[in-house]
């Protein structure tokens, strides 16, 4: 693999582990909040799990787990894909 096919792979996939740990925050900062009759919400930009509240909600929505996993990877893709378009000076013809 060539230096800019690297770098595009490593910014993939660090911007795609970022993407994941900010759909993690929400929960990080309502879990638990069922018990005390709030929600527990997953999901960023799209919520896709919510479970609590008063009338004991209990939600999982494939199609926006679906959108958000979508979001990540083409998010992923616009930062990683300029790496591709670098190319090092080839000094051999100068």
């Amino acid at each position: 693999m060539n230096s800019p096919t690297k770098k595009f792979v490593t910014t993939f996939a660090a911007t795609t582990l970022v993407a994941a740990f900010v759909n993690l925050v929400p929960y990080l900062q309502t879990r638990g909040a069922y018990k005390t009759g709030g929600l527990e919400i997953i999901g960023f930009p799209f919520t896709f799990r919510q479970v609590g509240g008063y009338t004991g909600i209990d939600e999982f929505s494939v199609g926006l787990l679906l959108a958000d996993i979508i979001v990540a990877l083409v998010f992923a893709f616009l930062v990683a894909y300029p790496f591709l378009l670098v190319r090092k000076p080839n000094h051999s013809e100068t």
